[in-house]
């Protein structure tokens, strides 16, 4: 009987491979790659240009993958965010 309560409590390994790969040392690793492509394109590189280039692979993006760039996304409005509240 305490199958159902414990198949309920348990994560699924979907979930859990998510949440490995939207870890807070993967979505760094990503801001920081996606912030790289955005330089060597444009010359330079804004919270928005990095956001908008993360946004745009969102599209074509399967499961996974859009569980990474939404971590990234993440990251990138916290840190804009905490940079213009500084700034203010």
């Amino acid at each position: 009987m305490t199958d159902g309560l414990q198949d309920c409590k348990e994560v699924s390994a979907t979930d859990r491979f998510k949440a490995l790969i939207a870890n807070a040392d993967s979505a760094t690793y990503g801001l920081k790659e996606n912030l790289l492509a955005v330089m060597t394109r444009d010359g330079s590189a804004t919270w928005q240009t990095v956001a908008a280039h993360v946004e745009a692979q969102l599209q074509d993006a399967g499961e996974f993958t859009t569980a990474r760039l939404n971590a990234i996304l993440a990251l990138i409005r916290m840190l804009s965010s905490r940079r213009t509240s500084g700034s203010e």
